[in-house]
């Protein structure tokens, strides 16, 4: 990858970071489609499924700042998304290499 074309990619995950942190604390309170569909097949809403998960109700447990736990889990949930991704290329450009002749 050519140096300008790092720094792009840096400054849209930068811009991305930036935008998950400062944006995540204003998502809307009502339940999302997967909370709604659970209510709709009668599993309550404090169930284990929602609150026993590593970022409950989209926070970081430990932190009592609302706001600020909602926005570093937007920044962990972006940098999981961000590795994936990476790591889904990575595999598929060495798969690519491997099928190219030589």
């Amino acid at each position: 990858m050519k140096l300008g074309a790092g720094l792009v990619v840096a400054g849209i995950v930068m811009l991305s970071l930036v935008l998950a942190f400062f944006v995540a604390p204003h998502a809307s309170e009502h339940p999302d489609g997967l909370e709604k569909v659970a209510g709709q097949q009668g599993l309550p809403a404090g169930s284990p499924v929602f609150t026993q998960g590593p970022m409950p109700d989209y926070r970081i447990p430990g932190i009592t700042d609302p706001k600020l736990a909602t926005g570093l889990a937007g920044v962990a949930g972006t940098l999981g998304v961000l590795a994936i991704t990476f790591g889904i290329g990575k595999l598929m450009a060495a798969r690519r290499r491997k099928l190219q002749p030589t």
